[in-house]
């Protein structure tokens, strides 16, 4: 009995340690920014968007009059375009 509990509390820490790393990775990269683009968290505080910087999970993309490109961790790409006028 003390093997099989040894060995469930050595995987369930191994999984909580393994999810703990996995949340702490970032959800993307940013490729590409140009004009006035911003990163938002959940409390609302933002900071400018730049080349390179880290997405992580829960943060918004803003844009205003700018662009954005965007890499995914699982492969996806986005491509934000907003300008404030209409040619």
């Amino acid at each position: 009995m003390r093997i099989h509990f040894a060995v469930i509390s050595a995987l369930v820490t191994s999984s909580y340690f393994y999810s703990a790393w996995v949340a702490a990775q970032p959800a993307g990269k940013i490729i590409y920014a140009l004009g006035a683009t911003q990163l938002q968290d959940s409390a609302g505080k933002s900071q400018p968007a730049r080349k390179g910087d880290a997405v992580a999970a829960g943060q918004t993309l803003v844009t205003q009059n700018g662009r954005m490109q965007v890499r995914f961790a699982d492969g996806g790409f986005i491509v934000l375009h907003v300008l404030d006028h209409f040619v």
